[in-house]
């Protein structure tokens, strides 16, 4: 596990313990008392500040990333080129060249390399994809995500170092509607509102008009993402409309389903996919049937928020 914050130590080191297959050999943060702390609550016999360690141990098969952005490709590459399985935390890379030249490593090498895309793996979405199946003609879904703000100067909206909210966030719902509607963008575009604060400071806030061709034909999407609005109001919510139906998905907690197929379905709580996405990573190393997403697609959902902040940028 090669950095270990909030999200890698409270949903990734968890879901990997609680998988039997999985064993933790090697914990790698930027210092020293972290990583030994990380190790020693996950039981991992290993703890240090040098990712070569991990590259190099002939009992590690696999690396989990999850780094700041910037360090994302530099990382992958390098345990790819070791001859490691690669599971990287979004986004894929914040620069285009670093981009492209994971895509062509993680080809080359022959092992497993997937992006955490996990919302695709959720069973709400799941259920979207089985119902969108079974209608006929072209979609058009509404995908609006209520951010929050983040402080200003974050590390997050730095564009050398977090890459940006477009890249480093909104890649998860551009992978989502690919996912349903896609897998390719035959036509976009996007522009926003002024970025907030001062410095490298990116946008937060940003509508995009996408056009998908699937195997059915096309579909149009939109995408509106925001840092303005309420707490009090859910993270995500998407529709989508086809064939005489309509589906709705709030926060990945209800999904309603309008029209002749009617049906109603709450979970308890929110599921995103996290563990299932892992489960697929561990499949597809086991070379088992799997689900896992693959580097093309990972790359197009990158590809895609690169352009679309090229976009905004270009439209304050």
């Amino acid at each position: 596990m090669i950095g270990a914050g909030g999200f890698a130590a409270s949903t990734l080191l968890p879901g990997l313990a609680a998988d039997p297959a999985f064993a933790l050999r090697s914990v790698v943060t930027r210092t020293g008392a972290s990583a030994a702390r990380i190790a020693a609550e996950f039981s991992s016999p290993k703890a240090s500040t040098d990712a070569g360690d991990a590259f190099t141990d002939p009992s590690v098969d696999a690396v989990v990333i999850s780094t700041r952005h910037d360090s994302h490709a530099t990382l992958a590459r390098a345990a790819l080129a070791a001859g490691k399985h690669v599971f990287l935390e979004k986004p894929m890379a914040i620069e285009r060249g670093e981009l492209d030249a994971l895509r062509e490593e993680a080809a080359r090498s022959g092992r497993v390399f997937t992006v955490g895309y996990n919302r695709r793996y959720a069973p709400l979405c799941l259920a979207v994809r089985d119902v969108l199946a079974k209608l006929p003609g072209p979609r058009v879904a509404i995908y609006r995500v209520n951010a929050g703000a983040v402080p200003t100067g974050h590390w997050t909206l730095d564009p050398a170092v977090g890459g940006g909210r477009i890249v480093g966030e909104a890649c998860h719902m551009l992978d989502l509607l690919a996912f349903w509607l896609g897998p390719d963008v035959v036509d976009c575009s996007a522009s926003g509102s002024p970025a907030r604060g001062a410095g490298a400071a990116s946008p937060e806030d940003f509508a995009a008009s996408l056009r998908f061709r699937g195997a059915e034909g096309d579909h149009v999407a939109s995408l509106v993402y925001t840092a303005l609005g309420s707490r009090e109001v859910a993270k995500e919510r998407v529709e989508i409309h086809a064939g005489g139906a309509t589906l709705v998905l709030d926060d990945f907690t209800s999904l309603e389903v309008y029209g002749a197929q009617r049906t109603s379905t709450r979970l308890k709580r929110a599921d995103k996919g996290h563990r299932a996405e892992l489960a697929a990573f561990r499949d597809a190393i086991r070379g088992a049937p799997s689900p896992l997403l693959g580097v093309q697609e990972a790359w197009r959902a990158a590809d895609l928020a690169l352009r679309i902040d090229a976009m905004v940028r270009g439209s304050r």
